[in-house]
């Protein structure tokens, strides 16, 4: 997996798809029914760029 990402890295391909490996097994989940009702905004979920994007933030 270290290699495959090192590798990733040189040919710039940056996708977190790229990072997760076939063989995991991951378990989906509602947002609606299991994050929703604990994060009303949804703010788990602000995509942070740069140091802009962290300034917007406002808790």
């Amino acid at each position: 997996m270290y290699i495959k990402n090192k590798e990733n890295i040189k040919i710039k391909a940056y996708k977190l798809v790229k990072l997760i490996d076939k063989a995991w097994n991951i378990n989906y989940i509602s947002i609606e029914k299991s994050i929703q009702p604990i994060d009303h905004q949804l703010l788990s979920f602000i995509n942070i760029n740069s140091k802009e994007d962290i300034e917007k933030i406002q808790f």
